[in-house]
């Protein structure tokens, strides 16, 4: 069980001064966390000296000092709310946390307690309090990249509120913004209407995608990104409908249709595809572990780059040259039918496993020296973010030297297994076992057009 001590943090400190932080000790490690108070040291002393395991002393009349206790230890008034004190505030959300304690969801809630106390209110019926219930939930679990995927799209929506125009505004019958923009945004269920969600799909075309600059206008996002947004809204709606918080559900073919991206060749060619598997990097570089990560992915039933580094030695079976897995992506959300996917391995994966495999021995440690051990789920998640970024860098400038002009990420990687094999008359309901989908409607999306000759030779047989 995690301990909590206040403790002074006197390093950098001027003036003879330091700052007071909440100190949290798991597993033999600790972290810090500010309270943002900071106080002369030898007054900290003898605050310090009057506080024993009963609180504080009754000895204690300095009224600083009382009130530095409560703000601490006890609880205190911040405007008309009463709010816990650090420590105190700190044991809370350990035993909210329980078993799924992790300092870094510790420090989301530690983050945002103030926010969360001071200013929702009880009312439920509110999307963002629902929200960011799921945010935390998905948190705790270590589905980091979902809990960012719904904090990406339900600030995209407050982006939309704020920035609203006062036509629009007056037509969907809400009220202005608080000013203060420490303060939250509210927004009920029953304010979601059809018009309001064709209102933020319009927006988002036209600035969906935030400015670089502070105060600078958006740019248009793709009707992709919409769907994806959205998407993520309605999810938040079935969580309320399921929970009986509304039953507003402006969503469906007879209400609000939400958009789907256009479906766009992203596949290579197979002479583009022989370019890159022929390619020899330069040995012991980035552009050597992004090519290897690539041809990884290409080759390995278009496995993504998250379930690549995540592959541990005890999925390899050395013998049979065969790496078995279950998809990160499903491993939650398919608990009663994990879907075992099985890799038969090339001669080149052989080559990237001895090049950038891990060196220790153990079934639980990583296949590839992509990740280390010691790593939490954030972590993880940054690294691979990482790790796609320089792959794709890397693969589009080994794509100019090889002038192919297509994009060449890791995304297409993936594509052109599920394409190539489609062309090369593999039935669909194989191509599908092999990417790990549930459906056969989710593998057609991922099929690329037929190059234009072989649907000029399908067409001959017409005639």
């Amino acid at each position: 069980m995690p301990t909590v001590k206040i403790f002074l943090d006197t390093r950098n400190n001027s003036e003879n001064k330091g700052i007071i932080k909440v100190s949290i000790t798991h597993n033999r490690r600790q972290r810090l966390y500010t309270t943002g108070i900071k106080i002369d040291i030898d007054e900290y002393k003898n605050f310090n000296k009057g506080i024993g395991k009963d609180g504080i002393s009754g000895r204690i009349k300095n009224p600083r000092f009382i009130d530095l206790y409560e703000v601490l230890y006890d609880s205190f008034k911040d405007g008309s709310e009463t709010v816990s004190g650090y420590h105190k505030r700190a044991v809370e959300i350990i035993d909210k946390l329980g078993s799924q304690f992790t300092f870094e969801a510790f420090k989301y809630e530690f983050d945002n307690y103030s926010k969360k106390h001071l200013y929702n209110t009880s009312n439920e019926n509110d999307i963002f309090i629902v929200a960011d219930g799921i945010i935390n939930k998905l948190w705790n679990e270590d589905r980091i990249a979902n809990s960012n995927s719904y904090k990406t799209a339900i600030q995209s929506l407050k982006r939309f509120l704020r920035e609203m125009d006062r036509h629009v505004r007056a037509e969907l019958l809400l009220p202005q913004p608080p000013k203060d923009k420490t303060k939250p945004l509210t927004l009920n269920f029953e304010q979601v209407t059809v018009n309001f969600l064709n209102h933020y799909e319009d927006w988002m075309l036209k600035y969906g995608r935030k400015s670089q600059k502070k105060f600078g206008p958006g740019y248009p996002a793709s009707r992709t990104t919409v769907g994806i947004y959205v998407r993520q809204i309605r999810a938040v709606f079935n969580e309320a409908i399921s929970r009986k918080i509304t039953d507003n559900y402006p969503f469906g073919k007879r209400a609000y249709v939400i958009p789907a991206g256009r479906n766009i060749k992203k596949a290579l060619t197979k002479e583009e595809i022989n370019k890159i598997l022929n390619y020899v990097p330069e040995s012991n570089t980035l552009e050597a572990r992004s090519h290897a990560v690539w041809v990884f992915s290409y080759l390995g039933n278009g496995i993504n780059v998250s379930d690549i580094c995540r592959l541990k030695q005890s999925d390899y079976d050395v013998n049979n040259r065969k790496i078995t897995f279950v998809r990160q992506k499903t491993k939650r959300t398919n608990k009663s039918n994990l879907k075992e996917i099985e890799i038969y391995l090339a001669d080149e994966h052989i080559s990237i496993i001895q090049n950038f495999g891990n060196s220790r021995r153990n079934g639980n440690a990583y296949l590839l020296n992509l990740l280390k051990p010691e790593m939490t789920e954030v972590n993880i998640i940054k690294t691979i973010q990482q790790i796609i970024l320089i792959t794709n860098k890397w693969m589009k400038k080994i794509a100019t030297k090889l002038g192919i002009s297509s994009p060449v990420t890791t995304y297409v990687a993936r594509h052109s297994f599920a394409t190539i094999l489609l062309q090369s008359e593999a039935p669909i309901a194989f191509i599908s076992k092999a990417l790990g989908h549930s459906s056969l409607a989710t593998t057609e999306t991922y099929l690329g057009s037929f190059e234009d000759d072989k649907a000029r030779g399908y067409m001959a047989a017409l005639r």
